[in-house]
């Protein structure tokens, strides 16, 4: 599985020599590019630079025996087009950490569409609009050009209103999942998105048969609903086959047909509840303390029996030795997202099962779920 790791970032970082020189586009005395010409000539020669690489890397490894099961196990479980799209976050990614950014200019008034945490750096006399979703002062102030006001830091945009940048600039960060912006000037475009850290505990999982990628690959860069992390729960503990085996009833009127069994399952075993007698508000957010609370049911602590409470559940995990207190500072230090999720459930392996001297993957292990030689070698590729 190294080895496979280490092709694959081979193609990230070739791609990242190209992505690299794209971004430096423009000249000293005209040092920025239009975004068409990002969107039109730039963007697809790297995906299709990524695209190749992915596949000669992934060619090699398919004739090497040692890993050709490994290998066949990840092409069957994830798309071509999620591991052009992961190592495409990859490169990117890396380029957020050295603070490259992006510029355009708009000579007229045009649109720009954007993503949650996309950030948006107008020059002096950049006027900017936003039409659609919602966005913040990330940093600097705007001038609200028909009140004749300035605005700063946190304050938020209203929708249809024209803003000036002043000669300072200003950053503006959006705050909805998606946003549109009418620009005319000059600007720049970075990202305050998070960036996942924890792949290869996302691999070790995997390899271990305790998570499943999407159709998009891990998506760690993203959100959970509460129905999503009750199946991530599940496989985790290796009872997929067993929720899967039946029908288990449940009072919830708000849940998917995919997820009816896992809820079912999860409510039947005491993992989950709802958050109303009928209601489990299976497309809601996840929070920390939602699936710490997750995690520690299935550990076999009961907070009907004052164990612990759902709305202080890091706290606790800190209390029984699951994560330290700087493990919780950092999962709760901004948005909770799949990266998180990845994160507790590598780290819950390792906990005590409640009242027992037995852990989590020693269970696992004992019961046939996980075989221990797999479990031994995925684990060695998790360095920290």
């Amino acid at each position: 599985m190294r080895r496979i790791c280490c092709a694959v970032f081979a193609a990230i970082a070739a791609a990242g020599c190209i992505w690299y020189s794209y971004a430096s586009g423009g000249t000293a005395s005209d040092p920025v590019v239009t975004e068409s010409h990002i969107n039109d000539i730039w963007l697809p020669e790297l995906l299709d630079s990524v695209r190749s690489s992915v596949d000669k890397a992934f060619r090699k490894i398919d004739t090497d025996s040692e890993f050709s099961d490994v290998s066949k196990k990840i092409t069957y479980e994830f798309s071509n087009a999620a591991r052009i799209k992961n190592i495409a976050d990859r490169v990117l990614g890396e380029l957020q950490r050295k603070s490259e950014r992006f510029m355009f200019r708009n000579p007229h008034l045009s649109g720009v569409d954007a993503s949650f945490d996309d950030v948006y750096s107008g020059t002096a006399g950049t006027l900017m609009i936003l039409n659609r979703g919602s966005a913040e002062i990330h940093a600097g102030s705007l001038v609200d050009i028909t009140k004749g006001i300035e605005i700063k830091k946190p304050a938020k945009l209203s929708q249809n209103t024209a803003y000036l940048c002043p000669e300072n600039g200003a950053e503006i960060r959006v705050s909805s999942d998606t946003a549109g912006f009418l620009i005319e000037g000059s600007y720049g475009k970075s990202s305050a998105r998070h960036l996942p850290r924890n792949y290869d505990m996302a691999y070790a999982l995997y390899e271990m048969g305790l998570v499943r990628g999407a159709a998009k690959g891990m998506e760690l860069a993203r959100a959970n609903t509460r129905a999503e992390s009750v199946t991530m729960l599940i496989r985790l503990l290796a009872e997929e086959d067993i929720a899967l085996s039946r029908e288990y009833s449940h009072p919830f009127k708000d849940i998917d047909a995919w997820a009816q069994k896992y809820i079912g399952y999860a409510y039947k075993m005491g993992y989950a509840n709802g958050v109303a007698l009928d209601r489990f508000d299976a497309g809601g957010a996840t929070s920390a303390n939602h699936y710490m609370t997750f995690i520690l049911r299935a550990l076999g602590y009961d907070d009907l029996k004052g164990d612990f409470k759902w709305d202080s559940a890091m706290d606790s995990a800190v209390k029984f030795g699951v994560i330290t207190a700087e493990e919780k500072n950092y999962i709760m230090g901004g948005r909770f997202l799949r990266d998180h999720m990845i994160y507790l459930s590598y780290r819950s392996l390792n906990a005590k099962l409640a009242r027992s001297n037995k852990t989590l993957l020693e269970k696992l292990v004992d019961s046939g779920a996980v075989n221990r030689k797999t479990a031994e070698n995925a684990m060695s590729m998790v360095k920290r």
